[in-house]
């Protein structure tokens, strides 16, 4: 089982590996003085008292994870080598620019996600990439209210910078350059990579603040207000007006984001109300044309005499997609996934 010791089984057995190292925290050199190690060794046992890796240089990170400095050095240096970029369409037809950690990089990006990043809780009202959450939790919030309002964040991940990533780091406590450090390998050529796993909840971190002030105006306007990654919704029971809108998005501006205006959205009454896709009107569900669909893709599949093999795992996504709303039609649909699986 990982720890945050990773290459160790106690915090006794990684202090004497650090003393033995008798590495200096800044230059890397060998040194006769006890006094840095006794440092190092001081700052990493308060980190590891705080359930945190106990990483007080780029040296002790290098111990923690078994391998030479030289690799830890660069993977922050030499990007084009622990990173691969592709694009991807997005539905508008678009192209999106991603960049993601070849095998050892998102190794070290997973423990830092999660031994270090999800210790630290989000805001409440943030929904997107976090255990337990998702878009139904996003979607309950706003059940039932009479008028939805909608606005999406241009360029969400591409507006975050190496600064902000650092200062997470920085405030969660590690010494020194370590933030630096941190920064430079959840980012590639420090700018706030798409498909790093570290991204997304670092980008909740980031916008924090931002969600914490956009809750207290909701509540001024006497709007409920929540967020799933890029996607902010605000409703209530009342026409909301123009005086709100306007203070959300000013303090998304002050935020250093940009609104796509494009995509801003007011469903009243007599309108469908969408909340990231799904329909908060009376019940949480997908929209009429999502549910047709569905229908149509599990009816063929009960007909079918023949399936590629992609298919069949595809199709159990969506029917446990649907059991997630519709329990009923979601053990219908994945039976027949079951039946023509024997």
């Amino acid at each position: 089982m990982i720890t945050p010791l990773v290459s160790f089984t106690s915090f006794a057995q990684f202090e004497q590996a650090l003393r033995d190292s008798r590495v200096s925290a800044h230059s890397g050199a060998s040194f006769s003085n006890s006094l840095e190690v006794d440092r190092l060794v001081k700052s990493a046992r308060e980190l590891y008292g705080r359930g945190l890796p106990p990483i007080v240089s780029s040296r002790t990170f290098s111990l923690l994870f078994g391998v030479s400095p030289r690799l830890i050095s660069a993977m922050t240096k030499s990007p084009e080598k622990y990173w691969r970029t592709f694009e991807i369409k997005k539905r508008s037809g678009k192209g999106r620019n991603i960049a993601a950690p070849r095998v050892f990089l998102k190794t070290v990006q997973r423990f830092l996600l999660r031994f270090v990043l999800e210790k630290i809780p989000i805001h409440p009202n943030a929904f997107g990439f976090a255990p337990g959450k998702g878009i139904f939790k996003h979607a309950e919030r706003h059940l039932k209210a009479r008028f939805v309002l909608t606005l999406d964040i241009a360029d969400f991940f591409p507006s975050i910078s190496w600064t902000q990533v650092r200062d997470i780091f920085a405030n969660i406590g590690f010494p020194d350059g370590v933030p630096s450090l941190l920064a430079d390998l959840c980012t590639r050529n420090k700018v706030f990579p798409q498909g790093a796993p570290t991204s997304p909840y670092l980008s909740n971190l980031i916008f924090l603040k931002t969600d914490e002030a956009l809750t207290e105006a909701a509540n001024q306007f006497e709007m409920r207000y929540s967020r799933y990654a890029d996607d902010l919704t605000f409703s209530c029971d009342s026409q909301p007006s123009d005086e709100a809108r306007l203070a959300f998005e000013q303090i998304i501006r002050d935020a250093g984001f940009r609104i796509q205006h494009s995509k801003t959205r007011l469903r009243g009454p007599s309108q469908a109300r969408e909340v990231t896709g799904l329909l908060v009107n009376e019940k949480i569900q997908p929209s009429r044309h999502t549910r047709r669909l569905l229908r149509a893709k599990f009816h063929n599949l009960l007909r079918s005499t023949s399936l590629e093999q992609e298919t069949l795992p595809s199709l159990g996504g969506w029917a446990s997609y649907v059991n997630s709303y519709d329990v009923v039609k979601g053990e219908e649909y994945l039976s027949i996934v079951r039946s023509k699986a024997r």
